[in-house]
């Protein structure tokens, strides 16, 4: 059985449920992420000099690339990504993310690599909490729930589960084994109640994770 489509009223182009945000949506999510594309081109037109970066109690804000998300970083981390090339100043305490993901995105058609849902996060095949390092080999487009339903577990056993599966069937058992409800501290576990299981991180632990692993070998 294929699955449903529906015409996005935006772009006029027929796309399968899933790369909308409900049932309900009339816009498919890429036309809902044209604004993140509008601000990432303002972001890189604006270009300040590193002597204009001005720390607010010793942190400054990075935007991420796609430009939907920000958080604050040391104001020495900040300076390492700016001689490195990997970000630019855009305000007086704020710099931009230059490390752009969005060929890998757009080469994936926007489609998550395990649900075949719409995709518009990056997933490390071999997480940088183990070693995996931030390059594009190591890096596939993901929906934001496989994304963190994968977390850091191994890559193959994860694809496996809708390899054996298919997309649909695959997500839902996905969701029994590794979901978990709200955000608990501490473990939970499955709804089978065979094994426990960490929590998922948060958004903005999985940051944390991210700039702490870029920044672990560095010394200030």
């Amino acid at each position: 059985m294929t699955d449903a489509l529906r015409r996005c009223e935006k772009c006029n182009e027929v796309k399968p449920l899933q790369f909308y945000y409900s049932e309900s949506s009339t816009i498919c999510n890429y036309c809902r992420d044209e604004k993140f594309r509008v601000k990432k081109k303002k972001f890189m037109a604006i270009d300040m000099n590193i002597r204009e970066l001005k720390p607010k109690l010793g942190f400054v804000s990075i935007i991420k690339n796609d430009a939907k998300s920000s958080r604050k970083i040391p104001y020495r981390a900040a300076l390492k990504l700016i001689e490195e090339g990997l970000a630019k100043v855009i305000y007086p305490d704020m710099i931009y993310d230059l490390v752009d993901n969005e060929s890998l995105l757009l080469d994936a058609n926007y489609t998550c690599h395990y649900c075949g849902g719409y995709g518009d996060t990056i997933d490390h095949v071999v997480p940088t909490s183990k070693g995996g390092a931030d390059v594009i080999e190591n890096k596939v487009c993901s929906c934001e729930e496989c994304n963190q339903l994968k977390s850091d577990m191994d890559y193959k056993n994860f694809k496996s589960i809708f390899d054996e599966n298919g997309h649909k069937l695959g997500k839902r058992i996905a969701r029994e084994r590794y979901g978990t409800k709200g955000k608990t501290k501490g473990v939970t576990k499955d709804i089978s109640g065979n094994k426990e299981l960490k929590r998922l991180p948060t958004k903005e632990e999985k940051l944390d994770n991210l700039i702490d692993a870029a920044f672990k070998k560095s010394k200030w």
